[in-house]
């Protein structure tokens, strides 16, 4: 299954806009990119609907442009679109031979969560209210949804991703036509092999194409993703330099710069206003004065204007600054009342903090004290920080 969702993505690479993950960015030259695209049918635009990325039809006529507004380019029957029409075909048929992992029923939503799989259903199918899809904290984690028919939404779904789900990884594979109904949000590639109809005030996030059918939207938007072609951390002295540069932004509300001394627990060094919408490069960067000489781990949080986050790959570094003083805690695991000791200078200033699971303070002292008292918090997994001004250490009670 893994190279067959490989080859996927490279023929979805050749159609549409690159499969955006932050990482490193796929070279694809001249080749065409589409976030609705038909092989066969009409395009029609009825109102003031905004796409993000290219669109276009190889067998019919494209209409509506404006009173629609497009950032990116109109193709119709060019060599563009006979490229995307053969690649696009490519890839159903790949999509369509996966084997699956769990057949489901023909009616989704209204709560459902699903997990990591290739699902398959036999009939055509519906979905109403909210559907999530739950990446359990995998990144990479790929879905994909295939329907024997055609799919259609009620009006408000939501399509819901959690704990690292990426749309980007999100696939459907609908044997019909897809109707995507009033004010509904529908995340994911879609390639379809019957009409596409997108009704008012409703929104893909990620990509409608079809192999066969007429393309329809009334008042609607297309969003894509962030295209992140690098981000770097860097040692200078006692100082981490972060770089990183955006190709096209949309939707983007913040990045979030996140340090680890293992990989499992992440605290946040600082947020950074994104871009909002924009077509060319940007470059952003932020030094860290006060660095952890332990904290050798760090990775991008990008937050859409709508919530939903993307994180990079993971980056790492040397110990920058001076030797790494050592804290340590006894008993451990603790018990309520914890002692400290550390080869810290006590003339030197410093602090501690305690922090609970969700990231919310509930001690803090200023100095090193011999002992802290969390009898009266409630039992838990807490994590004690402490600072001395140049390095941070994190420790889990």
């Amino acid at each position: 299954m893994t190279n067959t969702l490989q080859n996927i993505a490279i023929m979805l690479l050749l159609i549409t806009l690159p499969k955006i993950h932050f990482g490193q960015a796929p070279a694809l030259g001249r080749v065409p990119t589409f976030t609705l695209f038909t092989s066969g049918g009409a395009f029609t635009n009825s109102g003031a609907s905004v796409i993000t990325g290219d669109i276009g039809t190889h067998v019919g006529a494209l209409t509506g442009f404006p009173p629609g507004s497009i950032i990116g380019s109109i193709h119709v029957a060019d060599s563009v679109t006979a490229l995307a029409a053969t690649n696009l075909g490519t890839a159903y048929a790949s999509l369509n031979s996966l084997t699956c992992d769990s057949t489901i029923g023909a009616t989704l939503g209204y709560g459902q969560i699903l997990t990591p799989k290739t699902y398959c259903i036999t009939t055509l199918a519906t979905i109403n209210g909210n559907l999530t899809l739950n990446a359990q904290g995998n990144p990479n984690a790929v879905f994909v949804i295939k329907v024997n028919g055609a799919l259609s939404t009620g009006n408000a779904t939501n399509i819901l991703l959690i704990n690292s789900a990426d749309f980007n990884n999100v696939y459907w594979q609908v044997n019909g036509a897809f109707t995507l109904g009033d004010s509904s949000i529908f995340r994911g590639t879609l390639i379809a092999n019957g009409a596409i109809s997108l009704l008012p005030k409703s929104s893909i996030l990620g990509r409608g194409l079809t192999t066969a059918g007429a393309i329809s939207i009334q008042n609607t938007s297309n969003t894509l993703p962030v295209k992140l072609i690098s981000f770097t951390a860097n040692c200078i002295g006692n100082s981490t330099i972060f770089k990183w540069e955006t190709a096209s932004e949309t939707n983007n509300s913040y990045f979030t710069i996140e340090a680890s001394t293992n990989q499992n627990s992440w605290a946040t060094i600082v947020k950074v206003s994104g871009s909002g919408n924009s077509n060319a490069v940007n470059s952003y960067s932020f030094t860290a004065t006060e660095n952890s000489a332990l904290n050798k781990y760090y990775r991008l949080k990008q937050t859409d204007f709508d919530g939903h986050f993307t994180y990079s790959d993971v980056v790492a570094i040397n110990q920058c600054g001076e030797e790494a003083i050592s804290v340590e805690l006894y008993p451990n695991p603790a018990t309520g009342i914890i002692s400290l000791s550390s080869d810290q200078d006590k003339n030197q200033k410093g602090s501690v903090s305690v922090y609970d699971i969700l990231g919310v303070k509930v001690f803090h002292t200023e100095g090193f004290p011999k002992a802290i008292d969390l009898t009266t918090k409630p039992n838990g997994i807490y994590f004690l920080h402490f600072t001395n001004g140049t390095q941070t250490i994190v420790k889990k009670l």
